[in-house]
């Protein structure tokens, strides 16, 4: 089951237009929730293989939060946005 942990790609981002989510293998279906650490929800994004784009424009440096929420599984992690 350690397929379903999805790679950030890059792990610390130093700000870019965006960021990739890598899976090993493919999910059959279900979304990336992202948010702020108020609890405030930045960015859905739907699973459609084995990478998804993440478009960070418009967000300040911190930590956010994901969650990857699919039929049999749930992993959560964060990655951290810096301008340095």
């Amino acid at each position: 089951m350690s397929w379903v942990v999805p790679q950030v790609l890059p792990n610390s981002l130093f700000l870019p237009d965006n960021s990739v989510f890598e899976l090993k293998k493919p999910l059959p279906s279900g979304k990336i929730f992202i948010s702020d650490l108020t609890g405030r929800r930045v960015a859905i994004i739907p699973i459609t293989g084995e990478k998804m784009v993440w478009d960070t424009r418009g967000l300040q440096a911190g930590v956010y939060l994901y969650t990857l929420n699919c039929t049999k599984y749930l992993r959560s992690g964060k990655i951290i946005l810096s301008n340095h």
